[in-house]
């Protein structure tokens, strides 16, 4: 802003990191201030219009205003279309589709994200893609849809793995464990199971906790084969990593 660029444009587009980063960082009262006069400014360009009103939305998500987030999504995808930004009508598809599984609509959370994982292909984005396969994947299990879930996860391994991004593959691998614990194939959830475990993870980037409900899983799973002595110890190395995490639920 000490530059004093002349150009709108500019302005505004300070305007709405300025507001972006106070939303990312949890002072939402006065990043929703900062995004809604920016929403208001006559001349504010459609490209950076759908942006805000996404941060708006995310704003309202992360505090739970999840029928204000929807329609704020609702809005984002209605613009991308007219203006036709392909990436906010995969983002705005993602973001409701998100909002509907918190709320426990899961039939309409797998029609959303089916529908935004056909945009990410159609953008050659392979690693939003693969987020995209993940939440398919997600939904199909919160719906029973076992085998359909499965087969979301395997193909979002496999993109993790060309790609080189292992960030993830901790929660896929825990993810396809279960499933497998679920349908009675024992070697199969436990290979998944380990495989997890085998990743290093950090409080740091969330793969802690992931590791928290695979010990947890893992316990499960050996407890059904009788194997209390390796259940013991995985409920050992459960209630360690919580302890570490802080985390008085687990």
């Amino acid at each position: 802003r000490e530059a004093q660029s002349i150009q709108r444009r500019h302005q505004h587009q300070l305007s709405f990191y300025e507001g972006f980063v106070l939303v990312r960082t949890q002072q939402y009262a006065r990043g929703e201030a900062w995004l809604s006069a920016l929403l208001h400014e006559p001349d504010l360009d459609n490209p950076l219009r759908v942006r805000v009103l996404n941060a708006l939305g995310q704003a309202s998500w992360f505090q739970t205003h999840y029928d204000r987030a929807l329609e704020l999504y609702r809005q984002v995808y209605r613009l991308a279309l007219e203006i036709g930004d392909l990436l906010y009508q995969g983002f705005g598809l993602m973001n409701m589709s998100q909002v509907y599984n918190e709320l426990g609509y899961y039939d309409q959370a797998l029609d959303l994200s089916k529908r935004c994982l056909e945009v990410f292909r159609e953008l050659h984005d392979p690693a939003r893609e693969a987020y995209a396969l993940y939440t398919v994947g997600n939904n199909a299990m919160y719906l029973g849809r076992w085998h359909l879930a499965q087969e979301y996860f395997e193909a979002a391994i496999q993109l993790h793995r060309s790609m080189g991004i292992d960030a993830r593959l901790a929660d896929l691998y825990a993810l396809q464990g279960f499933l497998f614990l679920l349908l009675v194939d024992e070697d199969q959830s436990e290979a998944y199971f380990l495989q997890s475990l085998a990743i290093p993870h950090s409080p740091e980037q969330g793969d802690a906790v992931i590791a928290v409900d695979t010990w947890l899983y893992l316990a499960l799973l050996y407890q059904v084969q009788d194997r209390w002595e390796a259940a013991r110890e995985a409920c050992d190395r459960a209630a360690e990593l919580a302890q570490d995490l802080q985390n008085r639920h687990a």
